[in-house]
């Protein structure tokens, strides 16, 4: 829980150390599926870097140290596998994994909602942002969850070029009351508090967009160096709207 706070506030390298901590706590357990799911999470800290194949390579190693046939099926984590590849840029290696685990796993167990975010997930990353937005639409209704899948829907939408859809559904991400929100904010508060000021900047709303680029600037002011670039990119955003003169 620790880590997950440190990533939403782009405290990328504190979050590695606690997670690599934990990791060695569950593998002194002889927990290896617990182990591999937090490599898997470890490898997430490079795609919010923007290095995939860095993701990519410490998934691999994580699947040497931890094979999947050493772990029972249903423990295995095809789901995270499934969503770190297609969120790398290789939905086809997430389609692998997607049929292990249709012959692996019972079919009771792969008619749980999560079946819908994770192909939404691969939709996503194979161009098919209608059929993403269908997905993420029926594990919205089947999971119970205010926010659970919003921020991932408000994405399609924003890749299907329907920006009024995707910054209604940004703001209710950011907005709706949730006790599991902690889950989704970790990974998608930060860049959405800042494509929402880049969207109603576009509009022309002045000072929507200033309150959503300092809501950014705030949560990300300690991030690591690797990640300053953004901030003062947004900050310079802050600065010229600012200047503006008021109609």
């Amino acid at each position: 829980l620790l880590a997950a706070i440190d990533r939403m506030h782009g405290q990328l390298a504190a979050a590695e150390r606690r997670m690599g901590a934990q990791v060695a706590i569950e593998e002194e357990r002889g927990n290896m599926a617990e182990a591999l799911d937090i490599a898997i999470s470890m490898a997430f800290l490079d795609i919010d870097r923007g290095a995939p194949e860095e993701a990519i390579a410490k998934v691999e190693a994580a699947l040497e140290r931890y094979p999947l046939a050493t772990i029972p099926p249903t423990d295995r984590q095809y789901s995270s596998l499934m969503a770190l590849h297609a969120v790398a840029g290789q939905p086809q290696r997430a389609r692998e994994f997607q049929a292990e685990w249709r012959r692996e796993v019972d079919e009771a167990l792969r008619r749980r909602p999560g079946r819908h975010r994770v192909e939404g997930v691969i939709a996503l990353a194979e161009g098919r942002a209608d059929q993403a937005i269908a997905e993420y639409r029926a594990y919205y209704a089947e999971v119970g969850c205010n926010v659970c899948s919003l921020y991932e829907l408000g994405r399609a939408y924003d890749a299907a070029g329907e920006p009024d859809s995707a910054l209604a559904v940004y703001e209710r991400a950011t907005s709706i009351p949730d006790l599991s929100r902690i889950f989704s904010d970790v990974i998608w508060l930060a860049p959405t508090y800042k494509r929402l000021g880049e969207l109603h900047e576009q509009v022309g709303n002045r000072e929507r967009a200033l309150d959503y680029y300092n809501r950014f600037v705030e949560l990300w002011e300690d991030a690591d160096p690797e990640l300053q670039p953004v901030v003062r990119d947004v900050r310079e955003r802050v600065a010229r709207l600012v200047a503006e003169p008021r109609e």
